[in-house]
């Protein structure tokens, strides 16, 4: 999803730039803010042990993210070959907005870089800020706790109150420092607990809570049962689903070339697309009767889905197609239904001559088929 190239020029958009000679056509890859697409680059002959660093870089700024990192891309034999992976894992601080590539500078003095990434708010916030109760010492920025500080026992809450659903799973992630006492503990509520109670750890929180119930007017609250000093990074509660963008997870249960997925690589693209568009594909097989009337012996009916993307990149042309190569593949809609796909199909049509941006067509069958009979609508109880 994500390429890593040896030379800036490798880039997408410094390719299409130079041929076209448009140096604004940046068409980045969808990222969310609490981690980066999944990464991985064969050593070669580089010779590399370790990464030193990674910057967020852009036309005005260097972000340096290396302490983001709960562990840095590290090195994996494979087959006699090198190869440096970051599986997507949960960074410890949130990624700030913008449009940016990724710089790697590596032990030996190496340098790599990613293609573009947009940082955006994949997945809404789902909690605004904090309102203390009677914690002690509470001061808050947003959806940080700069200071939280109890003596004996205190709570606050979520300045605003959201629905939560019944069964449905929500993610909290935060990064958590304690400097004495206890860290407090969370839970989805209205009037009563509506879900797991979870105490924060020091350090990277990333916590499921399940509803337990249903609330149009839920909140999360902070409670120490003890005396504490401690406080969090900018914090964010968010649904396992996009309500803006298609989500699509796919890996393969061995490798695909260079695509070292034995290691446990999993992939994740987001797509802005228009709403996944229902077909019908009909199939019926019979013979005709003495009065020349056909009679089906069975019908089959389908249902796939047509899912067409605004425009991507090259690179992204090339995942679209190798999708179909692995055989586990996951779709997460606009509204929090996961389907797993039986097939894919993938059609593109270049935009502009130098071939470097697409729209693409993806016909997806989840496996949605009913079948009958001409003795009747169930298989197992004809003669």
């Amino acid at each position: 999803v994500l390429p890593v190239y040896n030379k800036l020029i490798k880039q997408c958009y410094v390719r299409s730039g130079r041929v076209s000679g448009d140096k604004d056509m940046k068409v980045p890859v969808i990222t969310p803010r609490h981690r980066l697409p999944a990464l991985l680059w064969m050593d070669g002959s580089d010779g590399c042990a370790a990464v030193s660093s990674i910057y967020l870089v852009n036309d005005s700024t260097n972000t340096n993210i290396t302490s983001y990192f709960s562990t840095l891309p590290t090195i994996y034999n494979a087959t006699a070959d090198d190869y440096f992976q970051y599986k997507g894992d949960t960074l410890k601080y949130l990624l700030p907005f913008g449009v940016y590539y990724l710089k790697i500078t590596m032990d030996n003095g190496y340098v790599y870089y990613s293609d573009w990434i947009e940082v955006t708010c994949v997945y809404e916030n789902i909690i605004e800020g904090w309102t203390n109760f009677d914690y002690n010492t509470f001061t808050t920025s947003g959806t940080t706790i700069t200071s939280a500080i109890e003596s004996a026992t205190g709570s606050a809450y979520s300045s605003n109150t959201f629905q939560i659903i019944k069964g449905q799973s929500y993610t909290f992630i935060c990064y958590a420092t304690l400097n004495s006492g206890a860290l407090p503990f969370l839970q989805l509520m209205y009037l009563v607990g509506l879900s797991n109670e979870v105490q924060l750890t020091a350090g990277l929180n990333e916590i499921t809570f399940t509803a337990t119930g249903n609330a149009d007017t839920a909140y999360m609250t902070v409670t120490n049962k003890t005396a504490g000093n401690w406080s969090i990074t900018e914090a964010i509660l968010i649904n396992i689903y996009s309500e803006k963008y298609l989500t699509i997870n796919f890996s393969h249960s061995c490798n695909l070339g260079d695509l070292l997925y034995e290691d446990g690589l999993e992939q994740t693209l987001y797509l802005e697309t228009e709403a996944m568009e229902p077909t019908f594909p009909y199939t019926e097989k019979g013979q005709e009767n003495g009065y020349g009337q056909f009679v089906p012996t069975w019908q089959r009916q389908e249902k796939n889905y047509i899912i067409r993307t605004l425009l991507i990149p090259q690179f992204i042309v090339d995942v679209l197609h190798r999708l179909k190569l692995h055989d586990t593949v996951e779709i997460i809609d606009l509204v929090g239904d996961t389907w797993t796909v039986k097939s894919i199909d993938v059609e593109h049509d270049w935009q502009f001559d130098d071939k470097y941006y697409a729209l693409a067509t993806l016909t997806v069958d989840l496996n949605e088929t009913i079948v009958i009979t001409a003795c009747c609508t169930a298989v197992n109880e004809c003669p």
